[in-house]
């Protein structure tokens, strides 16, 4: 029992190890994923998530900014 335990140890440790680093500390931080179709505030404007589910503007608001109703973000 005792070298079943070690060696699935060992085996997970080594695949641990192994897994490949997805993000980099040096990459800057990419924006969350999105889901396609969805709509957000940001920097006071509206942005709409894309079907590559990428953030990108859709509505650039007056120097008053965007606020969210119900949901559902506005300009102000």
């Amino acid at each position: 029992m005792f070298s079943k335990s070690l060696l699935l140890m060992t085996l997970l440790s080594a695949l641990t190890l192994a897994a490949p680093n997805k993000v980099s500390p040096m990459e800057p931080r990419q924006s969350p994923a999105c889901f396609p179709g969805g709509y957000r505030c940001n920097k006071g404007n509206i942005e709409v998530c894309n079907s590559s589910s990428n953030w990108q503007l859709s509505a650039v608001c007056s120097s008053r900014g965007c606020s969210t109703v119900g949901g559902s973000p506005h300009c102000l």
